[in-house]
């Protein structure tokens, strides 16, 4: 009945709430703007990755590869491991991940968060702080993730880029991208 499509750089989109159509999903973060212009290049490409919820509450997730021409020789891409690229839970949420997979994929970021969101912690913050150790070790590498609660609320983490999403519902005629800012070394959540 429902479905979303996210689509890292491009396009995002997170799934409706599972209250029905009147209630829109919404973003728990301050620093998530609406973007006008997005970018749609062959320069602008990576991993793309959906959430979706239908109209009982199941929650699916899943992750593509930007590509062979893009991965260490000899690995298999982060996007097929459960809980790096993407991980879903319907009794929580979701997560999908972008970025440098051949550090991520150590972290299972995904899995992190949506864990961090079973704990009460709201997707941006559950994002950031599954971002968080891979920050401390890897200070340079570049990534991101979006959540999606099942209660409808979702939010998104980036980290040294400007990561762009979209998310919409069966009552919205377009998407609506979002842009969010990265956050930064000196992050109190890092």
């Amino acid at each position: 009945r429902t479905h979303a499509h996210t689509h890292t750089r491009t396009h995002k989109r997170a799934p409706p709430a599972p209250h029905g159509p009147s209630e829109r999903p919404k973003s728990d973060s301050a620093a998530a703007q609406p973007e006008e212009d997005l970018d749609t290049s062959y320069q602008n490409h990576d991993t793309i990755g959906a959430i979706a919820m239908d109209f009982w509450g199941n929650i699916a997730a899943g992750a593509s590869s930007n590509g062979a021409g893009h991965k260490v020789p000899g690995r298999v891409g982060d996007a097929a491991i459960v809980g790096a690229g993407a991980y879903a839970d319907s009794e929580v949420g979701a997560a999908v991940a972008t970025g440098d997979g051949d550090i991520m994929m150590r972290f299972l970021p995904a899995f992190a968060a949506v864990n961090l969101m079973a704990q009460g912690v709201p997707p941006t913050q559950a994002c950031e702080g599954a971002l968080a150790p891979i920050i401390s070790k890897y200070p340079l590498f570049t990534g991101a993730l979006l959540c999606f609660h099942n209660t409808g609320t979702f939010g998104a983490a980036a980290y040294r880029w400007n990561f762009v999403f979209s998310y919409q519902d069966e009552t919205m005629a377009a998407p609506v991208a979002v842009k969010v800012i990265p956050m930064h070394p000196s992050d109190p959540s890092i």
